[in-house]
C-alpha cells in the first residue's frame, strides 16, 4: 500500500477481485486458557482543543458497485464449551472527562439500494440468563445522558426512526407475558403526546391514537385531541373525541362521545348547549345496579302491611305497598338505598294505580329522606284505606 507519516500503519488493497473479499491484515489469537484478545487497540492521550478526535479503533467500508455486504466493523463471537459470563462481538467504550459528544459505537450507513445498516446485532445462543442483540448504557456525569439516541433524515418514502420487529418492548421495566409495550416508573409513568406546530385553528388535531386489527390499515376505533374552539396564546380550549365504528360499517369511524372544553359530556353528538353537562342525543338512560335497595313496611300502614320493589336501583324504581289493618299516620314503606347519598336526595313519587291515585290527597300521603333511605309517609288526619294496594313509581335525584 502507502506509508503516510501521520499513520504507524497504513494499508490499502486496490486489487480486489469481484465476489472476492482479501484479507488485508489478519490477527489470531488461539491461546487455550486465560484472556484471548485477537486485536487490543488502545488510545490515550491529551488531543489539541478545538475539532481533534480521538478513535479507539475506525473503519470505513465502501461500496461503488454491487456488494453483498460492505462493513465498517464486523464482529464475531462464539463460545462453544462449558459456561461463559458474557460474549460480545463487538465492544465500544468512551471515557472522557470533557464535553461534547461521545460514542461508544457510533454506526452510519450510507445506500441507495437494498439494506443498509448502521449498526446491526444478532444474538443466536442456546442458553444464557439474558441475550442482547444491542445492549446500549450511557454512565456519565455531563448534562444530557442519552442510552441511546435514534435520529432519520433522507428523502426516502417512509422514514422510521426505530422498528421493533417481534416481542414487547419494557421502559422501566421488563414487559409482561403478551405486553406489547409496558411503561414503568418511580411515581408513575406518563406518555406526552405533543403537537410540534402550534394549534390554533377550531378542530385541529393535537395529538391522538389509533386502534386497528389486520382487516384495514384504516382506524376502527380512535381516540383524539383537538382545539375545540379557536385558540392562541394564553386561550387553549381542548375537547376529546371518542370514535368508534359501527355495527355494518367497515369505516370510517364515527364519534360516539366527547368531552368538551367546557367539561361537558356529550354523547352520540359534539355539540350542545353551554350549560349543558350531558347531552345525550338519539338515545336513552339506562340505569342498572346489581345489587337493588331494599324496602320494609312501616307502623303507620298497619298489621300485615307489606312493602316490596320491582325493576328498582337507587335512582328509579316501583313500590308495591299494601296496608294492613288499622293503619294510621306515621311512615308506611322505608326504601334503603344500596349505596349512600352525599347528602339528602330529593325524592319524587307519582301514583302508578288507581287506588294510589284517588287516595293520594286524602291519605296524605308525602316523602322524606335521608342519605341512606326515603320514607312513603301518612300525614296527620289522613283518612287511609286499609288491606289495599297502593302503587307508586319514584325518582331519586341528590344535589348539592
Amino acid at each position: 500500500g502507502i506509508i503516510s507519516p501521520s499513520y504507524k500503519m497504513h494499508v490499502v488493497e486496490s486489487n480486489g477481485i469481484p465476489n472476492y473479499a482479501p484479507a488485508w491484515i489478519t490477527f489470531t489469537s488461539s491461546a487455550t486458557s486465560g484472556g484471548n484478545t485477537g486485536i487490543n487497540i488502545d488510545v490515550t492521550g491529551n488531543a489539541a482543543s478545538g475539532t481533534a478526535v480521538i478513535y479507539g479503533a475506525y473503519a470505513k467500508a465502501t461500496a461503488a458497485n454491487f456488494a453483498n455486504y460492505a462493513t465498517g466493523v464486523y464482529g464475531e463471537a462464539a463460545y462453544t464449551g462449558g459456561t461463559t459470563s458474557a460474549l460480545t462481538g463487538v465492544w465500544g467504550e468512551t471515557v472522557s472527562a470533557h464535553g461534547g459528544s461521545n460514542y461508544g459505537i457510533y454506526g452510519r450507513a450510507y445506500g441507495s439500494t437494498l439494506a443498509n445498516y448502521g449498526v446491526t446485532g444478532i444474538v443466536s445462543n442456546t442458553g444464557g440468563t439474558n441475550n442482547y442483540g444491542g445492549y446500549f448504557e450511557s454512565n456519565s456525569s455531563g448534562t444530557t445522558n442519552y442510552g441511546l439516541f435514534v435520529t432519520v433524515a433522507g428523502t426516502a418514502t417512509n422514514k422510521y426512526a426505530a422498528f421493533f420487529g417481534g416481542g414487547g418492548v419494557g421502559i422501566g421495566t421488563v414487559p409482561g407475558t403478551n405486553t406489547t409495550l409496558h411503561l414503568a416508573a418511580t411515581g408513575g409513568a406518563n406518555i406526552k403526546l405533543q403537537a410540534l406546530a402550534e394549534v390554533t385553528a377550531l378542530n385541529g388535531v393535537i395529538s391522538g391514537i389509533d386502534f386497528l386489527d389486520a382487516h384495514t390499515n384504516t382506524p376502527q376505533a380512535s381516540i383524539l385531541v383537538r382545539r375545540d374552539e379557536a385558540g392562541g396564546p394564553g386561550d387553549l380550549p381542548t375537547g376529546i373525541l371518542f370514535n368508534v365504528v359501527t355495527d355494518g360499517s367497515a369505516g370510517p369511524v364515527n364519534t360516539a362521545a366527547k368531552v368538551a372544553n367546557n367539561r361537558s359530556f356529550y354523547i352520540n353528538t359534539t355539540t350542545g348547549t353551554p350549560n349543558s353537562k350531558l347531552h345525550i342525543r338519539d338515545g336513552h338512560i339506562q340505569v342498572s345496579q346489581p345489587t337493588a335497595p331494599t324496602a320494609a313496611p312501616g307502623a303507620g300502614a298497619g298489621a300485615g302491611a307489606t312493602c316490596t320493589l320491582l325493576n328498582a336501583n337507587d335512582i328509579a324504581g316501583k313500590i308495591n305497598l299494601t296496608t294492613g289493618t288499622g293503619p294510621v299516620a306515621g311512615v308506611g314503606c322505608t326504601i334503603t338505598f344500596n349505596r349512600a347519598y352525599g347528602v339528602a336526595p330529593i325524592v319524587i313519587i307519582t301514583p302508578l294505580n288507581g287506588t294510589a291515585g284517588q287516595t293520594i290527597q286524602t291519605e296524605r300521603i308525602y316523602t322524606s329522606s335521608t342519605t341512606t333511605t326515603f320514607t312513603i309517609n301518612y300525614g296527620t288526619g289522613a283518612t287511609i284505606t286499609a288491606s289495599t294496594l297502593h302503587q307508586y313509581q319514584y325518582f331519586v335525584i341528590e344535589t348539592q
